[in-house]
């Protein structure tokens, strides 16, 4: 099986943001200035690396000070903690869980069994915090801290907001991965709910192989997969199933629509979805091939 780097890394921050909830201040001896740092750490780490607002990027040879003086970092609150996000975790984006799960899952018959391998992975952190302020202060006994004289008020009220804002992006990475998944049970019940309505005949499919088109490749890479992985561009794939010798009697709208079910698209190894209004790629000389061997069918 493939390995899922970026998903063991999104594992691997909410696994060190579940420390945040997990440790117990109780009446012995608690370190409280090394709680305070790692949570401004868990903080930073969830903020700038795991599914950010904004992504930020520092090139690998700019050093700690240099980066000090980049205009949009001005108002970083914790530099020390942004920087040691920034070095030790890989970002992470919805879009690279996503293109994890279909590089894991080429073929989209096959959807559950991969929801169900990916699901036991989200196992261990697949949790929602409570984010009431009031509750948390209430759970956190960092008080106690101030009265023996360890931190200020100041110091408290920034631990106490640093667990809410971790426990909010917590579950704010939980709920985008719980959507991604339901997006994918979707697509694996649609999938089971459909019958194909096109059938490509065995000498088309053999010729959408064979064929060379301008960037060297075939129109699929192999006529026995299922479904087909379509190595052109997506206009091209709504061009042949819309053809009338292909869509028969089917809508332009239900043809394309077939698109997801037959062909899954080469740079992301996803469903093809053709969105947004088509283009014509005629008098391209990939399309006139196409167009050709089609009316001799």
């Amino acid at each position: 099986m493939k390995t899922t780097p970026k998903t063991d890394e999104c594992i691997g921050m909410l696994s060190e943001a579940q420390s945040v909830f997990n440790h117990f201040i109780g009446n012995g001896y608690f370190d409280i200035k090394h709680y305070a740092a790692f949570l401004n750490r868990v903080n930073a780490v969830l903020k700038y690396r795991l599914l950010p607002n904004c992504i930020i990027t520092i090139d690998n040879n700019v050093d700690k000070d240099k980066a000090k003086e980049n205009e949009l970092l001005k108002n970083v609150s914790d530099f020390d903690a942004f920087w040691y996000a920034m070095k030790n975790y890989q970002l992470v984006t919805i879009t690279d869980l996503k293109n994890e799960f279909w590089e894991l899952c080429p073929n989209i018959d096959n959807i559950q069994q991969f929801i169900d391998v990916m699901n036991k992975k989200f196992q261990g952190v697949n949790y929602l915090y409570d984010a009431d302020i009031d509750k948390i202060k209430a759970r956190f006994n960092i008080i106690k801290f101030v009265e023996n004289g360890e931190i200020t008020n100041k110091e408290a009220d920034e631990m106490f907001w640093n667990i809410y804002n971790i426990s909010h992006k917590y579950n704010f990475v939980m709920e985008r991965v719980r959507a991604m998944f339901k997006e994918f049970r979707e697509i694996a019940q649609g999938n089971d709910k459909k019958t194909i309505q096109i059938t490509l005949p065995d000498n088309l499919l053999k010729w959408l192989q064979d064929t060379i088109c301008s960037n060297g490749k075939g129109y699929i890479e192999n006529a026995k997969g299922k479904p087909l992985k379509w190595l052109q561009n997506k206009q091209l794939a709504f061009e042949l199933v819309t053809h009338d010798k292909i869509k028969n009697k089917l809508s332009k709208e239900a043809a394309k629509r077939e698109l997801q079910l037959l062909f899954i698209y080469h740079k992301d190894n996803k469903p093809l979805i053709l969105r947004g209004k088509s283009r014509s790629t005629k008098d391209t000389r990939d399309h006139n091939k196409l167009m050709n061997f089609l009316a001799t069918l």
